[in-house]
């Protein structure tokens, strides 16, 4: 009966602290996706939430340029680049319009891949954000956009619809 006991008192030990431990997982999980960020996306009059972002194969890069890829499975895939960003903001935010030939740096980019899109042409599920505008702002490690305009299939520019959306990144 004594070595019963002493073999249940253990696994009942570890059991617990498994226990403990995925809990733990499961929380810290849920903290880094409310702190690292949030992305809403309108394409074509479809709505997606990118409310499970894989932070481990999306990348986010900010040095003298931003460049953000963020990835969450049957969901497209969004691409933006903002060159020379600290020089762009700063005064901390600023409206731009898409394309601006204008501004003196170089151009944003704003791009999707969509690989549930039904099309003959695999390029053409790749979106282009072409034009409109995007409101930025940089805060410390925060950076929040918003964009509306519209764009379309990377290798056919007839075809045109409407795209809008924010982008809430911590870094």
């Amino acid at each position: 009966m004594k070595k019963i006991v002493l073999f249940i008192v253990p696994v009942l030990f570890v059991a617990c602290k498994k226990e403990q431990a995925t809990k733990s997982v499961v929380q810290d999980t849920l903290a880094l996706k409310t702190k690292k960020g949030s992305v809403t996306l309108i394409i074509d009059n479809k709505t997606y939430v990118y409310d499970h972002i894989n932070w481990k194969k999306s990348k986010i890069k900010k040095e003298e340029d931003l460049h953000l890829r963020l990835l969450q499975s049957q969901l497209p895939n969004v691409e933006f680049k903002f060159p020379e960003i600290q020089k762009a903001l700063s005064n901390g935010e600023g409206n731009f319009k898409v394309p601006d030939l204008n501004r003196g740096l170089k151009q944003l980019q704003l791009k999707f891949f969509d690989e549930t899109r039904n099309v003959e042409n695999k390029l053409n599920k790749h979106i282009v954000f072409r034009k409109g505008e995007i409101q930025a702002k940089l805060s410390g490690n925060n950076f929040t956009m918003s964009f509306t305009g519209e764009g379309g299939p990377m290798a056919d520019k007839t075809i045109t619809f409407p795209i809008s959306g924010t982008i809430n990144i911590n870094f």
